[in-house]
């Protein structure tokens, strides 16, 4: 059987892992008198995140690790952990929405509002190292070992259908910025031209974001 590339799965999980950390550190950094320009910031770039974080493990959820299950049942106590943690994820994404609108509003008390942020950040920080490890160590290879490349690329083909046309305008360009030099060239390779249209004419309203945010940053790809 050829091997199936697991290349963009570990460039997401990377991605997912390097910005829970940049976003973690960024949210400490806010002063209170920046508190009305960086927070709303933070919480737009965040909701993006957001958004690419819970569609990246509902369709782990409902089409690849099911797929995995068919062919060794004994998946079943590790998909019993995977299962719990993103239902701990879930709720813990939607808190950190909220501490983040609080810490971008001058309304809400500041000392409060800052340490339910920062202890929100941190948690989903650690959260999402430790599963996304245990995924790349003990999950991912699982396809290596059970799928040749045709059967997991009719996976990945699956999860692409199922992604919402306004969740690219985000999950492109931070893919993007998430890959190495070469990742981007082998990425844009077999893309489709509407794969690198979209790419063109977001990345630019992507970047600005992420610079308001976070201010001038090494990406993802370019730490790895």
């Amino acid at each position: 059987m050829d091997t199936p590339d697991l290349s963009t799965y570990l460039i997401l999980h990377r991605g997912m892992r390097y910005d829970a950390a940049r976003l973690a550190a960024a949210t400490s950094a806010v002063t209170e008198h920046e508190r009305t320009r960086r927070g709303p910031a933070l919480a737009r770039w965040y909701a993006g995140y957001n958004a690419e974080l819970h569609e990246h493990h509902t369709v782990e959820d409902e089409i690849f690790f099911p797929a995995i299950l068919e062919r060794l049942p004994v998946f079943d106590s590790q998909l019993d952990r995977i299962e719990a943690e993103h239902h701990r994820l879930d709720g813990l994404l939607q808190h950190t929405t909220t501490t983040l609108d609080a810490l971008g509003d001058p309304a809400v008390d500041w000392p409060r509002a800052a340490a339910e942020a920062v202890e929100a950040t941190t948690e989903l920080r650690m959260l999402l190292d430790g599963h996304l490890g245990f995924e790349d160590d003990d999950v991912l290879p699982l396809f290596v070992e059970h799928f040749g490349r045709e059967e997991y690329e009719a996976l990945d083909e699956q999860a692409r259908k199922s992604i919402k046309l306004g969740a690219l305008t985000f999950t492109l360009p931070w893919l993007m910025e998430a890959a190495t030099s070469p990742e981007q060239q082998k990425l844009l390779g077999g893309a489709p031209l509407a794969f690198k249209l979209l790419w063109y004419a977001t990345r630019r309203r992507y970047h600005r974001m992420a610079g308001a945010a976070f201010g001038p940053a090494v990406p993802a790809g370019a730490a790895a």
